[in-house]
C-alpha cells in the first residue's frame, strides 16, 4: 500500500512513472483474468474506526470459519 501523499513527495518523476506502469501491468491482469476493479478501505492505524473496522472484519471471518466447520 502507497498512501499519495508519500508517493508525491518522496519519490521522483521516474519512479512515479515506474509505479504507474506497474500499477497498469497489473490493472490489465486483472481484466485480462476476469478479475474486477479492486476497489478497497483503507484505515490508517491512528484514526478512530480502525480498531472497529479490524474487530468487524475478525467477527466476519470467524462467522465464516464457524459456518464451514458446521
Amino acid at each position: 500500500m502507497f498512501k499519495i501523499s508519500d508517493v508525491v513527495r518522496c519519490l521522483s518523476d521516474d519512479d512515479k512513472q515506474r509505479l504507474a506502469d506497474i500499477r497498469q501491468k497489473l490493472c490489465e491482469y486483472r481484466q485480462a483474468n476476469g478479475k474486477p476493479e479492486q476497489h478497497c478501505v483503507v484505515a490508517e492505524s491512528d484514526w478512530p474506526e480502525y480498531e472497529p473496522i479490524w474487530q468487524a472484519i475478525a467477527d466476519r471471518v470467524a462467522a465464516e470459519q464457524a459456518a464451514q466447520a458446521d
